[in-house]
This record gives C-alpha cells, structure tokens and sequence, in this order.
C-alpha cells in the first residue's frame, strides 16, 4: 500500500488528497490549473443559440 508513496493515504481520499496536493503544486509552480474561468465563456454562449437537439428526437411528427 506504501508504494504509489506518501502522498496518497490507504485508498479511501487517495485521488482528493493527490488532487489536492497536485493542485497546490501546480499553483506554486505556475497556477495553471485554474482553467475554468477561462473556458467559462464557451459553453454559457453555446445553449443560448442552438443546442444539438440530439437529446429529444420526434420521429412522431413525421
């Protein structure tokens, strides 16, 4: 259980507890992981025109 190393505890919170101490790394090294804010624009313009209607297709009305 010691061999992925000390960063991650048994298995129960590994991934939280590796994310964050990636995240405090990446921050510290460059703080590029904050790329939500980023990619906001694009996906709140795209339901305002037209989404796919893949969702609920009407082979009824035909």
């Amino acid at each position: 259980t010691k061999e992925t190393g000390p960063s991650r505890p048994r298995g129960k919170g590994a991934t939280a507890s590796v994310r964050r101490e990636k995240a405090k790394a990446l921050e510290e090294a460059g703080g590029r992981r904050i790329r939500r804010r980023v990619a906001q624009p694009q996906p709140e313009a795209e339901p305002y025109g037209d989404p796919e209607p893949v969702a609920e297709p009407q082979p009824d009305h035909v």
